[in-house]
This record gives C-alpha cells, sequence and structure tokens, in this order.
C-alpha cells in the first residue's frame, strides 16, 4: 500500500509548506472555509457548505478538499464514499491540482474506487512530480525501481529520488 499524506481533510493548515493565503479577510468561499477550518473551534457544518459552494463556483481546490472528506469520512458530515472521492479527485487532478494527481494515483495504486491500475497510478504521480510534488516523485521512483506500471529503470529511479531530495522530500 501506499501511503497517504498526513493532511487527511484537504485543508491547508498553518505553518504547513503550501501557500499562504493573503492576509486580510478571506473573500472566495474557499478561503472563507479554510479560515473557518483552521480555527481553534471548526464549525464543520458551515466549511461543508463554503466547500461545496466553492466547488460549484469551479474552484478546484474545494474538489480536493471535498474528494479528501469523501474517502476518508469527516465526522458524522460526510460518510465514506470511496467512488465519489475518485470522482472529485479527478475534478481537481484535471484543472492540474498537484495534491489531487497525487491521490488519485494512491486511489489506482491500491484500487480504492477504481479499479487498480500501475500505469494510472504512475502516469499521475509522474505528472503530479512534474508540478513539484515530493511525495509524487519519490513514488515515481519506487516505481522506476520496482517496475510498477512502467518498465524497471534503477537509473531513472536514482535520478527522481535524489530531485526529490533536492526538494525536501522525507523519506
Amino acid at each position: 500500500m501506499v501511503r497517504r499524506r498526513e493532511d487527511t481533510d484537504g485543508v491547508k493548515r498553518p505553518g504547513s509548506s503550501r501557500r499562504k493565503a493573503s492576509k486580510g479577510k478571506p473573500t472566495s468561499p474557499y478561503d472563507q472555509a479554510l479560515s473557518l477550518a483552521t480555527s481553534a473551534a471548526p464549525d464543520w457544518p458551515t466549511v461543508l457548505r463554503l466547500l461545496s459552494e466553492a466547488m460549484k463556483k469551479g474552484d478546484m481546490r474545494a474538489a480536493y478538499a471535498l474528494a479528501t472528506w469523501n474517502l476518508h469520512g469527516k465526522d458524522a458530515l460526510v460518510k465514506k464514499d470511496k467512488k465519489e472521492a475518485v470522482r472529485l479527485f479527478r475534478f481537481a487532478a484535471d484543472a492540474g491540482i498537484p495534491k489531487a494527481m497525487y491521490e488519485l494515483a494512491v486511489c489506482y495504486q491500491n484500487g480504492e474506487g477504481v479499479q487498480t491500475s500501475d500505469r494510472k497510478a504512475f502516469a499521475l504521480y509522474l505528472a503530479s512530480g512534474l508540478k513539484g510534488d515530493t511525495d509524487s516523485l519519490v513514488e515515481v521512483a519506487r516505481c522506476y525501481k520496482y517496475g510498477r506500471g512502467v518498465e524497471r529503470n534503477s537509473s531513472a529511479s536514482r535520478i527522481f529520488l535524489q530531485h526529490a531530495l533536492e526538494l525536501g522530500a522525507e523519506v
């Protein structure tokens, strides 16, 4: 099984290595949801409403967040639904969101909500890695090392792993 990211609710955390929201009052529904979700006492039903609103307005970051909620479940608000999670990950991945590409690749690798496909998983890891996602670069290296979804190539494996480490990947 491929490991999942630690942030299973799809919401950015203060102090994370990801881009920080701009200062001032958040204006978009996604930014409002992010602000509320990272507050001392999150109002999860309101966060869910704001994420749903943001997704309807085309913000695929919200689709990614909702996908993680569907994949893992979110308290009593969202039941686990792996097929819905995959559908939402696809929307976000098609919009170019590296984290969504990674999570969709993990779904293909592990057969969660989709039929297992090492080739599709590899292609998604590669696409996400080329956008700078270090977890994906580590997985590309692993795929090359063991020939999962791609022909075995130890040289390519070392190159991708070295690049991931240079970008700060934790292995």
